[in-house]
């Protein structure tokens, strides 16, 4: 699966290889959607997505405030796995609601001095397995 997601993005150039990732990450994944984010402000509490990958085709990029979302601790420097109830876990985030997700994983985007740059996100509308989400962390 590592090789795909390598294979698919290696010859991407600049702002082209967030497009290829999310692409192949949910291809590979099997999931609904997959996008890469950047903060926007210094005190972290917003960000814009540089690639969203919905469903099956990319779609335009968004900005969202991360208070009551499950991104929040992400963009705080935890890995957050929920493999179930998403919605329930998050009730102040609407979108999860307009994605109908159930589940979620994200990992910061840590820069080489240590300042979390942004994060990626994978959702899906099934709950993951918990082996599968052992192996995406």
């Amino acid at each position: 699966m590592l090789w795909d997601v390598l294979d698919g993005t290696a010859l991407a150039p600049g702002a082209a290889f967030f497009s290829a990732l999310v692409n192949h990450l949910a291809v590979a994944l099997g999931v609904h959607y997959v996008f890469v984010a950047e903060c926007t402000d210094q005190s972290h509490t917003r960000v814009r997505t540089l690639a969203f990958w919905n469903r099956d085709a990319l779609a335009e990029n968004i900005e969202f405030d991360l208070d009551g979302t499950p991104c929040e601790a992400v963009i705080n420097g935890q890995e957050c796995c929920y493999t179930h109830d998403l919605q329930a876990r998050f009730p102040r985030d609407p979108g999860l609601a307009d994605l109908g997700a159930q589940s979620y994983l994200g990992v910061p985007l840590i820069g080489t001095s240590g300042e979390i740059l942004g994060h990626l996100a994978v959702l899906d509308i099934a709950p993951m397995a918990q082996d599968d989400a052992r192996a995406l962390a």
